[in-house]
């Protein structure tokens, strides 16, 4: 066995050992709900003997894009201050002009933009004696 197929098998034992964890984590925390008052949004606290319980409810939103777009010049100055414009990468426009023009990627685009690198992501497969042969 190699240390790359060592390694390997070691990792999916890890991942599923998380993986075992992370459920009864969650089934867990599900059995602890039926036990504390519940809330739209904001905190619950619930005391034991031993120990204090906080629960925090929220509500995801998101917008509906197209629609505010049709709606945006109906709205009122303070309205639209419920929606803040957030600026975002077109990461396939970025290495197009990286690419294809970079004097004015590195004028226009790189002073603004902050580049560091990701977490490498691991993905390990078992490979079958068939396509291994």
């Amino acid at each position: 066995m190699t240390p790359i197929d060592a390694l390997a098998a070691q990792l999916i034992a890890a991942k599923a050992t998380e993986a075992a964890a992370r459920d009864a984590r969650v089934a867990i925390e599900e059995q602890l709900l039926a036990h504390v008052a519940s809330r739209s949004e904001g905190s619950v606290t619930t005391h034991g003997e031993a120990h204090r319980v906080t629960v925090t409810y929220g509500v995801t939103r998101s917008v509906d894009g197209a629609a505010l777009r049709a709606a945006w010049d109906s709205l009122p100055d303070g309205i639209r201050n419920v929606f803040p414009v957030k600026h975002g990468l077109d990461l396939k426009e970025l290495r197009h002009w990286q690419n294809n023009n970079p004097a004015e990627y590195a004028r226009y685009i790189a002073p603004v933009v902050t580049a560091k690198p990701a977490k490498p992501a691991v993905k390990v497969e078992p490979i079958e004696a068939a396509k291994a042969a």
